[in-house]
């Protein structure tokens, strides 16, 4: 039974894990209308986004970012390549970066002329998938236990005498 459900029921669970981070990070992608609120870690990061037919003739100039204390928080371009996601049904590229130097609440606002703009997290690859990756190796695993199982039972059951 371990050997055939361990890995079943370690990929299943791996893949469930998986659903908290992508809805956080679904949950943290906010429009800017002109301004939004982030609230970020000492080094965390925020992409601003752009519809991918505009993202390309937009750079970080046209937005600011401030802490909650008024101070300037570090702002740059970045390739359109960065990070790509959906929004809304529509495909989004970014375009610039806002960096906390410390943990601090930050006010974004993009002046971009009727372009819709975004912010989203990071995508963290290790993160999202990690877990899925160490919940399928436990169950292939547990598998490998129960074959070695069955095997040692085949071979003490053969071995029995009549």
């Amino acid at each position: 039974m371990l050997a055939v459900c361990g890995p079943v029921l370690g990929v299943l669970t791996g893949a469930l894990v998986t659903v908290p981070v992508a809805v956080a990070g679904i949950q943290n992608t906010l429009p800017l209308s002109p301004s939004a609120v982030v609230s970020l870690d000492a080094g965390g990061q925020v992409y601003l986004l752009a519809p991918a037919r505009e993202a390309a003739r937009l750079d970080h100039s046209v937005c600011r970012a401030s802490a909650t204390n008024g101070t300037p928080v570090r702002l740059e371009s970045i390739s359109v390549a960065g990070l790509n996601t959906h929004f809304a049904g529509s495909r989004y590229h970014s375009f610039a970066r806002v960096t906390a130097e410390g943990a601090s609440v930050v006010t974004i606002t993009c002046e971009t002329q009727g372009v819709q703009v975004i912010t989203a997290p990071p995508f963290d690859l290790r993160g999202f998938f990690g877990p899925f990756v160490r919940w399928t190796v436990g169950g292939l695993m547990a598998g490998a236990i129960g074959l070695v199982g069955v095997v040692t039972g085949l071979v003490l059951l053969s071995r029995r005498r009549p």
